[in-house]
This record gives C-alpha cells, sequence and structure tokens, in this order.
C-alpha cells in the first residue's frame, strides 16, 4: 500500500494455500476441546439469495475463548428447522 489508499489482492495461489492451513489448524483445534457450542447464523444479501453460517465454540485449558468459523453455504428458502437441521448435519461430518 505505498500510496495508502491502494490495496492489492491476493493470488488464488495464496488463498489455496492459506486455506488448505486453514483447515488443518482447524481441525487441530478442534480435537482440544472438551465439549463445543455451535452457534447458526442466517440472514439474506441484498440480492435476496440465503446463507447460514455455523460457528463451533469452545473454551481452551488456558480459560481462553476459541471461536472458529466452521462454514458459509448458500441456504435458499424455505428457513424451516428440518433443513436448517440437515445443513448443520452435513457441515459436522466434514
Amino acid at each position: 500500500m505505498a500510496d495508502g489508499n491502494s490495496y492489492i489482492l491476493p493470488s488464488s495461489d495464496s488463498q489455496n494455500e492459506d486455506s488448505v492451513d486453514e483447515v488443518i489448524d482447524t481441525a487441530q483445534l478442534l480435537k482440544t476441546a472438551q465439549s463445543i457450542s455451535l452457534t447458526t447464523n442466517l440472514w439474506s444479501s441484498h440480492s435476496k439469495h440465503g446463507y447460514l453460517g455455523l460457528t463451533a465454540i469452545w473454551i481452551n485449558q488456558d480459560f481462553e475463548i476459541i471461536d472458529v468459523l466452521l462454514e458459509i453455504i448458500y441456504f435458499p428458502a424455505p428457513l424451516i428447522a428440518d433443513a436448517i437441521a440437515k445443513a448443520i448435519k452435513n457441515i459436522i461430518q466434514k
């Protein structure tokens, strides 16, 4: 950011490498948890597309709160309990 107003987008290669590292780190983090709370968030974009986000939260041995975004998926209507439960189950099984 030479002039303070520009932003250089990361390359797709660096994003893919970072994503793989994050998946490994997330898997390792989840293995350290004794119990996990899951939170969901459902929302619609300005273009009326629905999305579901799933986050895992726990307290580690040092009493620090750890939260990890597990996934954000496209989630079309209708927003019924069975469809939400199925989406959460699919995310957890990955």
